[in-house]
């Protein structure tokens, strides 16, 4: 495959020479990957998958079959590579965008590029970044927001891996940083403080101390990088764990206060890390240079999750924890 690209470079005299080389920069980075699949190859697939997705990133036109076979693609090289976690996420992708697709008028299916709300994150890359505040509503004067979090600034791996990550996030601006002291995996949104009285925040707290007595902590990691228009995130893996935790959470929250509570976003919840928020609108490509796709994994422990209430509006960061409830089981 290098051998043929860099003939072609060699031979193309003119833009109207035709060649399969020709092709879009996405099309190429297709065919190379299915060469790399056949011959038992993962990295150079992921490698080929990076070009199709910087492409798109650039802003080049999205084509739907051409998407779906890269993250089919990427998915078999992660599974060639023994990462169950990183196929399961292309799976994801492609489901969530099939149900998307089903639901949106037959004008509206063909627009793979548009603007996604926060918490899904799908391929492509975005190309703009966007104020992640410019139309939120948040809470007034004296109002809150009772949140669920895994509260992990403590833990040293969350904090290493998040300045390396705002180290190299210095130079692009119009970035809002997520503060070490609140580096934080959202678990679940209860409710405004209007809604949810202290007697209530006390008994969800006991509640799921009690559902979460026999669970053990979960040791995940951090690595992957993802974008959305609004933030960019590490991902956490694996996500199995945390699920059957969240569910505790959410279950402590519905026996207390007769509610589920939700996720910011879309109905499936992702686990992931913030690190920090787009507060302007800005190209996203000079982001995605200079913070790559990929850190070197670090390791956390979730020990306890944290009832916190958030005074006024989020990047305030007034955030004051009501209390842990923690995982006390033996692994």
């Amino acid at each position: 495959m290098a051998r043929a690209e860099q003939s072609a470079e060699t031979t193309r005299d003119s833009a109207s020479d035709l060649s399969v080389w020709s092709l879009p920069t996405e099309r190429r980075a297709l065919f190379a990957l299915s060469v790399a699949t056949r011959t038992g190859d993962p990295d150079s697939a992921l490698r080929a998958a990076e070009v199709a997705d910087s492409a798109w990133a650039a802003g080049a036109p999205v084509a739907p079959a051409i998407w779906a076979q890269i993250r089919v693609g990427t998915g078999i090289a992660h599974l060639h590579k023994g990462d169950l976690e990183g196929t399961a996420e292309q799976v994801a992708e492609m489901l969530a965008s099939i149900r998307e697709r089903g639901s949106r008028p037959s004008r509206e299916r063909h627009r793979p590029g548009r603007r996604r709300r926060h918490g899904e994150f799908m391929s492509p890359l975005p190309t703009q970044m966007v104020n992640r505040w410019q139309n939120r509503q948040e809470p007034g004067p004296g109002q809150g927001t009772v949140y669920w979090h895994m509260l992990v600034g403590d833990q040293p791996g969350a904090r290493d891996i998040a300045d390396a990550a705002q180290d190299r996030l210095a130079d692009p601006t119009g970035l809002h940083m997520t503060p070490a002291k609140w580096l934080h995996i959202t678990t679940l949104v209860v409710g405004s403080t209007d809604e949810i009285t202290d007697d209530q925040q006390q008994d969800m707290l006991r509640m799921a101390s009690t559902l979460l007595a026999e669970t053990p902590p979960v040791t995940v990691t951090l690595g992957r990088i993802l974008y959305h228009p609004e933030a960019i995130i590490l991902a956490i893996r694996p996500t199995e764990a945390l699920e059957r935790v969240r569910a505790a959470i959410q279950s402590a929250t519905l026996k207390v206060t007769g509610r589920e509570g939700h996720t910011e976003g879309p109905a499936q919840w992702l686990p992931h890390m913030t690190i920090a928020y787009s507060e302007t609108k800005q190209p996203a490509q000079p982001i995605i240079n200079a913070l790559g796709r990929e850190l070197p994994n670090r390791e956390i422990t979730i020990n306890a999750v944290s009832l916190v209430v958030q005074r006024g509006p989020e990047r305030l960061w007034d955030w004051h924890p009501v209390g842990r409830a923690p995982l006390r089981g033996r692994g």
